[in-house]
């Protein structure tokens, strides 16, 4: 693949190098600000008013990392003409790329980001006016985002993706719609894996635990979903999937199984036996089983989800690129030895996702 340039902002990169920020969306994050973007390394807030969640954000923490992403790939089509939603006129100006990024600043963003429609499968000429168009401006902290299908991080377009994503001036968040998880796709987290590896200006967008992957193997940074809405892509025609719409118990992080699962399915899968306990700074010991469907066990439940992922993000931390590469690899195999001993203790098969799987077989440096 294509060498990333060298002439990047060195300020928007090391703001993010290596964060793992929590995307929640707007009536979220004001609940969680408080308690998750600490931890967490910073906050994406997602959404239509993603601008005034975040304003008020801001003025109750001056010190936290926050992106505001206004979702424009759920509303419109990124084309060669006009790859951003800039919004209306007004008595001032025109609507502008440089208007939509100042206002973003102006609320009390850290990060600027473009925003960038849906890039349909092979719309190349989208896909390179939005970072041709980005390419002009010298602000220094401006990431370009790239709401792209998922078919773009496959191996019919993939080579492609990775050049033009190359000659980016400025610092890629990618995200991958995909009526289910983009990871189910074969070939596509071989792909993000490799460009990770080779693309260091990279950053995983609407993402689940495929960030850490990120990290580990090179890339900048990552954006993993507070809720499963937004740990895939979406797009205009293309609403967040949801897996069971009857099941509306949360979706539980478990760290041994490197898997999210719903708590009915915890429930169901361990009921003749213990559950995992967890002592992260929210559960304190209490097993995982625990639960349902009330709001407050969905707020609970993600607010552990956000603990165990400040814990796997300081494993990664502390670690250098080789060493990350082994702590990796034994989390893997951890993961799918609990697969195992958890189906011949409960007599519940438990299936490793292919992601996992696929992480098992990658070799042990990439690039």
């Amino acid at each position: 693949m294509t060498n990333p340039k060298t002439s990047r902002s060195t300020s928007v990169v090391s703001q993010l190098a290596d964060r793992v920020l929590i995307q929640a969306s707007c009536p979220d994050a004001l609940k969680i600000a408080g308690t998750v973007a600490p931890m967490a390394g910073g906050m994406v807030v997602t959404g239509p008013e993603a601008l005034q969640a975040v304003g008020r954000i801001r003025r109750a923490n001056s010190s936290v990392l926050l992106c505001a992403d206004t979702a424009a790939e759920t509303r419109v089509a990124a084309t060669a003409e006009a790859p951003f939603e800039l919004g209306e006129a007004n008595l001032i100006d025109e609507p502008s790329l440089q208007r939509s990024l100042d206002a973003q600043r102006e609320r009390g963003a850290s990060v600027a980001l473009t925003p960038t429609g849906h890039i349909a499968a092979g719309d190349s000429a989208a896909l390179k006016a939005a970072i041709r168009q980005t390419d002009k401006l010298q602000d220094d902290d401006i990431v370009v985002r790239l709401p792209c299908d998922v078919a773009w991080a496959t191996k019919t377009y993939s080579k492609q993706l990775a050049a033009v994503i190359a000659t980016s001036n400025h610092p890629v968040a990618l995200s991958l719609a995909a009526d289910q998880d983009p990871l189910t796709r074969a070939g596509v987290a071989e792909e993000l894996w490799a460009m990770a590896a080779t693309h260091p200006h990279l950053i995983l967008w609407r993402t689940d635990l495929a960030g850490l992957a990120h990290l580990v193997n090179g890339g900048l940074a990552a954006a993993i979903g507070f809720s499963s809405t937004l740990r895939h892509g979406t797009s205009p025609d293309r609403p967040g999937f949801v897996n069971n719409r009857q099941d509306r118990t949360p979706d539980v992080l478990l760290p041994d199984w490197m898997r999210y699962m719903k708590g009915s399915k915890i429930e169901t899968v361990f009921a003749a036996t213990s559950a995992p306990r967890c002592h992260c700074r929210t559960c304190r010991g209490q097993m995982l089983d625990r639960f349902d469907s009330t709001t407050a066990d969905k707020l609970t439940a993600h607010l552990h989800n956000a603990a165990v992922l400040q814990q796997l993000i300081g494993a990664i931390d502390r670690l250098d690129r080789s060493a990350r590469h082994d702590w990796w690899r034994q989390s893997v195999a951890l993961a799918l030895t609990k697969h195992t001993e958890a189906t011949a203790q409960t007599n519940v098969q438990l299936n490793a996702s292919r992601a996992l799987r696929t992480w098992s077989q990658l070799p042990a440096m990439a690039g």
